[in-house]
């Protein structure tokens, strides 16, 4: 369990340098970054991939998939970001109506 298993929907103060989730943690949460930015690392590398930044929400293929992270992401500076817990995520899924639950399946095939 990390920091973030216990809340949804809660924005987290973040500084230069900490870890969101290493490459291969279960994917358990929905990312937006309200200010600052995350960086996406190569597993076990350096080499940056990609940059989030203010207003970017990231994890969604991983958490509707049930894949593990394929990569680190990390802080850059002072971040502020918000964290959507996949359990409840998914929770709301299932009450959708069927035509958007069709869709997001749709979707999660298509990323798988």
């Amino acid at each position: 369990m990390n920091m973030f298993d216990e809340n949804h929907n809660k924005i987290y103060r973040m500084i230069d340098g900490e870890i969101l989730f290493r490459a291969d943690q279960p994917a358990r949460h929905i990312y937006l970054v309200e200010r600052g930015q995350i960086k996406i690392l190569a597993a076990g590398e350096t080499r940056v991939l990609h940059r989030y930044m203010r207003g970017d929400l990231f994890g969604i293929p991983e958490v509707l998939t049930a894949r593990p992270w394929p990569a680190m992401a990390q802080v850059e500076g002072p971040t502020d970001v918000r964290v959507f817990s996949a359990a409840v995520v998914l929770q709301r899924i299932a009450h959708m109506p069927s035509a958007h639950r069709d869709l997001l399946q749709t979707i999660m095939a298509e990323a798988g």
